[in-house]
């Protein structure tokens, strides 16, 4: 399926993410600190491919933002 999609020209440029928590309280700070860790796997399988810029640690496993950068992607 994949095959049959053009190619873009804005596939070879660089990638940055940014999770926020926003609303929903402690929930949502759980819910970017799971994303991170997604990320983090991927950091830790390839660390050339991704950098990780910034995060602000609300408590043990809730953040309230991060910001990866894949420079490769």
């Amino acid at each position: 399926m994949v095959l049959l999609l053009p190619s873009d020209p804005l596939d070879a440029r660089n990638v940055m993410i940014e999770v926020r928590a926003g609303t929903g309280g402690e929930e949502a700070g759980i819910w970017v600190g799971d994303r991170v860790k997604l990320a983090d796997s991927d950091i830790v399988s390839d660390p050339k491919e991704y950098q990780k810029l910034a995060q602000s640690v609300v408590e043990l496993d809730e953040l309230a933002d991060a910001l990866i950068l894949n420079p490769d992607a």
